[in-house]
């Protein structure tokens, strides 16, 4: 090894941070190991002491009882450097094994015995390149062959099966994966603009309004509004006693949505959103855009969460995005009403999601009630903190009554009188056909 001088250049590594470190920290000379002429060298003490710190960024010391138990693969720094990160450039490996003496060199870790003898283990666990000792940070998520498409799913079972409202493993906290998410809120957030057209349909006791030519404005806001707090069931976000308010882009989604049948009466209500409302967008397409690898581990940006949090998001929309269907244990909507509770705590009014039944179109979900507050004796409502009206959020500017046809239109009475003039046109204008 002496024959080597104890300096690497930037042209042995095919990673560009490596290389960026040796041209901030080198000096131009000759490479001993690849054979390069006046290039930037750098000892390799320095340089290997670079890698390692991408190495405690990305790895962590294998659990031997879970190795033990099969539950985790460990590597070694060989498989680490040479495998999967594919450090060393092609010049370099066409030089023999000279890759593996740069590759020892950077891992020594320049203890004598009698260092070692007196306790000393600086950086020793990557001395011996080929001991499997290591094993990557966030498989605390998923496990061995599941990897990343597990962690949902582990999320699923401890919200419905070990603890539902408060962490009570040291190990496997929801609070440590849900707070791993925050850091891709910003990417995913959305202004929903004022103005944007939002459309409801109710299905339920309807008929009543087949005589009616008009409602006041309460009674039509009561109407077309999510349940009462003392009715509302179980839904994809909101758990029972907790009205959130579901509505789609557009009449169509609605239609199929609400699974209504060829000329069923129904309620239609057009809304028009009064100010601008801070949403995450978790929409497929949207989630699918989220980088999905973590970068570098040799860069201080380097984030291993983003190996699960794509994946995780995607399995969520997945879940909110299917029908609600009358047949499916309660037990099935806790995590996903769990993950809006805990989106709307940091100031998030709702939630846009996919349409599994017409690809083309949105759901919003809105963290907003009916007008009507819950009663209970001993003390109001407005005493405590309580669901903020949806009045507060949308304008009702059409409510109507009659029946869709799948094709070609959709037949209506208007019943109330809350249309504005800027919209009596567009409100009287054939509906577009559902298909």
């Amino acid at each position: 090894m002496a024959e080597f001088q104890g300096y690497c250049c930037e042209a042995c590594f095919n990673d560009e941070y490596i290389s960026a470190f040796i041209q901030k920290n080198g000096e131009p000379g000759d490479c001993p190991y690849c054979k390069s002429k006046n290039v930037f060298v750098c000892d390799t003490e320095s340089v290997g002491g670079f890698i390692k710190d991408g190495l405690r960024r990305a790895y962590e010391e294998a659990d031997y009882t879970l190795v033990k138990e099969g539950l985790c693969s460990p590597l070694s720094v060989y498989d680490i450097l040479v495998e999967e990160q594919c450090v060393f450039s092609e010049q370099l490996f066409d030089l023999n094994e000279t890759f593996i003496t740069l590759l020892e060199d950077l891992m020594d870790s320049h203890l004598s015995a009698r260092d070692i003898q007196h306790g000393e283990d600086r950086d020793l666990e990557y001395q011996d390149v080929y001991a499997d000792n290591f094993v990557r940070q966030g498989d605390f998520f998923y496990d061995n062959e599941y990897e990343a498409r597990n962690a949902w799913e582990r999320f699923k079972y401890l919200c419905q099966h070990y603890n539902r409202f408060f962490d009570i493993s040291p190990k496997e906290t929801r609070e440590r994966l849900l707070t791993s998410l925050k850091k891709v809120w910003k990417q995913v957030e959305k202004t929903v603009r004022k103005g944007t057209m939002m459309h409801r349909i109710c299905t339920y006791g309807v008929e009543k309004y087949a005589a009616n030519t008009e409602l006041d404005q309460s009674d039509a806001y009561r109407a077309i509004g999510p349940a009462p707090y003392t009715a509302v069931k179980h839904n994809r976000m909101s758990p029972a006693g907790i009205p959130y308010i579901y509505l789609s882009n557009n009449i169509r989604t609605c239609s199929k949505e609400t699974r209504i049948q060829d000329r069923q009466n129904v309620l239609l209500g057009k809304f028009s959103v009064k100010s601008s409302l801070k949403m995450l967008d978790l929409t497929t397409k949207n989630i699918e855009s989220l980088p999905s690898y973590p970068g570098s581990i040799f860069s201080e940006t380097y984030d291993a969460d983003m190996l699960w949090i794509r994946d995780f998001l995607l399995q969520f929309a997945h879940e909110i995005s299917k029908p609600i269907r009358e047949d499916v244990s309660n037990l099935e909507y806790v995590p996903t009403q769990l993950m809006a509770e805990y989106i709307r705590k940091f100031g998030y009014q709702g939630i846009i999601f996919s349409s599994s039944v017409n690809p083309s179109g949105s759901n919003y979900v809105l963290f907003y009630g009916p007008i009507d507050l819950p009663e209970h004796s001993g003390f109001r409502s407005r005493e405590l903190n309580v669901l903020r009206p949806y009045t507060e959020v949308l304008e009702l500017k059409e409510l109507s009554y009659g029946f869709i046809t799948l094709a070609p239109s959709y037949h209506k009475q208007n019943i109330c009188t809350v249309i504005s003039s800027s919209d009596t046109e567009e409100a009287s204008s054939p509906e577009p056909a559902l298909v």
